[in-house]
C-alpha cells in the first residue's frame, strides 16, 4: 500500500478479466501481472475449456484450470487486508 493506492501483484501474466475482477471494487487499486517470475499464461476455468491463447501446459504455461479463479480470489482477499 502507498497512501490510498492498494497494490496487487503475482508472478503471471493474467488474462484482463482476471485483473478487472481482481480490481472491482477497489479504489484506487493498481494490479501487477509478471512480478518477481513468469509461472505463465492464467484465464478463467472457461477460458482453459475453449482452448484459450497459451492456456495448454507447456513452457510458457505452468497453471492448471482452475488458477485464475484461486488467484482473483486470493488478491481480493489480500487487498482487503491492507
Amino acid at each position: 500500500r502507498i497512501g490510498d493506492l492498494r497494490i496487487g501483484a503475482a508472478s503471471v501474466q493474467p488474462f484482463c478479466q482476471l485483473g478487472l475482477d481482481v480490481k472491482d471494487g477497489f479504489d484506487p487499486v493498481a494490479f501487477c501481472g509478471l512480478a518477481n517470475g513468469h509461472l505463465g499464461y492464467v484465464g478463467y476455468r472457461h477460458h482453459y475449456d475453449e482452448g484459450g491463447y497459451e492456456l495448454e501446459l507447456k513452457r510458457t504455461s505452468k497453471l492448471a484450470p482452475g488458477s485464475g479463479e484461486m488467484l482473483v480470489q486470493a488478491l481480493r482477499r489480500e487487498l482487503e487486508s491492507i
